[in-house]
């Protein structure tokens, strides 16, 4: 196991995991493709650059000729000045910043836009260039949510009702006549919340491991998601592996296409965190 490349594994690795199993084989243990640049769309490249001029910002680096080369930065940052989030004055603050922590033989990453900490409290930012989502639930129950709280609680040593997550959002929706707080959005955490995700990702964990080596060992497939689940998506809307699952054998297989979005997580800067409205399709949301 120790070559597979998902001995590391971000938030973006557990939410293709609780989707489906089978997509989680498809994208990490079967033939990857190598993602195209010109999948690489101008919203995904203004985020990117986004976060280099929030980062460069709390380097205390020169950010005037990114926002004089580009009117849509100029004016998210002009938006968070003008309507800035409850940030913490803690005592250090440090961006882009990675922390890992080891369990059940996995690696767990995340990496925060921004950590504000003091010796009490830590609180994780995180930039949004995309309108804060309807369904707040969803974002609560993201696996970004929920890894990055649990990591930060785990590996920095601060008790789980002593760190947030807050996520700001540098466009309004179109139906927002003001611009207040519904730019940004704090999530608090527990023990009860922690003891909780706990208990999910040593079954996920254990779970993946069990696959994993039944695949190595008797190239067993993991398991499918029922056919009858709304993540399994349906005739008109099938997944992008319905092909390679033999679920709708008559419809084209997209897996390339997902496949080329998802291989290199690392350099996808921004996709919403909140699916459409009908059953999520292709591939899951990650940042």
């Amino acid at each position: 196991m120790e070559h597979l490349p998902f001995l590391q594994l971000s938030q973006a690795h557990l939410q293709v995991l609780e989707t489906c199993p089978r997509k989680f084989q498809y994208l990490f243990l079967d033939s990857l493709m190598l993602p195209q640049p010109s999948l690489v769309s101008e919203n995904q490249v203004l985020g990117r650059q986004f976060h280099q001029l929030m980062q460069q910002r709390e380097l205390g680096l020169d950010i005037q000729p990114l926002l004089d080369d580009n009117p849509k930065l100029r004016e998210w940052f002009q938006f968070f000045q003008d309507a800035p989030p409850p940030l913490l004055t803690g005592q250090w603050r440090q961006s882009e910043y990675q922390c890992t922590l080891e369990l059940e033989g996995f690696t767990l990453i995340a990496v925060y836009d921004l950590l504000i900490r003091d010796t009490s409290t830590a609180q994780i930012v995180d930039w949004k260039t995309y309108p804060r989502p309807p369904r707040v639930q969803l974002l609560q129950q993201h696996w970004q949510t929920r890894l990055y709280l649990f990591i930060a609680a785990e590996a920095l040593g601060y008790p789980p009702d002593r760190v947030s997550m807050l996520y700001w959002f540098a466009e309004l929706p179109e139906r927002s006549a003001s611009r207040s707080r519904e730019n940004w959005l704090s999530i608090s955490y527990s023990e009860t919340l922690h003891r909780q995700t706990r208990e999910t990702l040593t079954k996920q964990l254990t779970n993946l491991r069990g696959w994993v080596k039944d695949f190595i060992e008797h190239r067993q497939d993991f398991p499918q998601v029922p056919l009858a689940d709304p993540k399994c998506g349906s005739n008109a809307q099938p997944c992008s592996f319905a092909s390679a699952c033999q679920r709708y054998p008559d419809r084209p297989d997209r897996s390339n296409t997902a496949l080329a979005d998802l291989t290199d997580l690392a350099a996808i800067a921004e996709l919403p965190l909140d699916p459409p409205m009908g059953p999520p399709m292709g591939t899951p949301s990650i940042d």
